[in-house]
């Protein structure tokens, strides 16, 4: 894949317990493409906070928009702010990881494609599907955990549930990356042993992997 962009930073790797947070120093921009041999680019964009974009043939895929607004009562902010937020309208797929308002942000998803197809994880708080709907959506999808979504032509994506909060994998021809954003590098260790061991076996390389720095503390960004 190609990387470009302009910030240096160091990232937490998954590995064993002894050596979970062993850093490496990477030169990041904000978007990587992926590509293979006679087929178009994938493009991955960072947004802000947990909000990526992932453009691959005819498919705007969002993540977790969270760009027009403060959340929690005026307590959070959105820093760095997006450098574009032109593609709203025409989204083709919004994936919500969890119901955070970091995550699920309805002034955000007010600007969004009201024909785009939502996708979030199954957990053991209702209510939603009800939210979504009340905003126009028509295309609401609620996904049980480790059930593999076709989004378009050799895309696919599967939530992972961790209590409240999911992280997703996505596949396209052949490669695969995992975006955890804050849904398990702040849990305990005994769960960041049991889920990785669960993520090597069903995915046995990984080409990339997005995470948040710290936990879900003000200021922190969460990929």
């Amino acid at each position: 894949y190609k990387v470009t962009g302009v910030q240096t930073c160091a990232l937490p790797i998954l590995q064993k317990r002894r050596n979970l947070f062993r850093k490496i120093n990477l030169t990041l921009k904000r978007s990587v493409f992926f590509k293979h041999q006679n087929t178009a680019f994938m493009k991955l964009t960072y947004v802000t906070h947990a909000s990526l974009l992932i453009e691959y043939k005819e498919l705007k895929v969002l993540t977790d928009p969270w760009f027009n607004g403060p959340a929690y009562y005026n307590q959070w902010h959105v820093f760095p702010k997006p450098a574009d937020t032109s593609f709203s309208p025409n989204v083709t797929h919004i994936i919500l990881t969890h119901g955070h308002e970091d995550h699920l942000h309805i002034p955000t998803l007010k600007l969004m494609n009201k024909n785009a197809k939502i996708f979030f994880p199954y957990t053991w708080k209702a209510g939603t599907k009800d939210l979504l709907k009340s905003m126009g959506f028509e295309h609401i999808h609620e996904i049980s955990s480790f059930k593999k979504i076709k989004l378009g032509e050799d895309l696919f994506m599967t939530f992972i549930v961790n209590g409240l909060d999911a992280f997703v994998i996505y596949e396209c021809e052949g490669k695969v990356f995992v975006n955890l954003n804050d849904a398990l590098n702040a849990s305990h260790w005994a769960f960041v042993e049991v889920f990785t061991k669960m993520i090597r076996k069903r995915w046995k390389k990984v080409d990339l992997l997005i995470c948040g720095l710290g936990g879900a503390k003000i200021g922190r960004a969460h990929v």
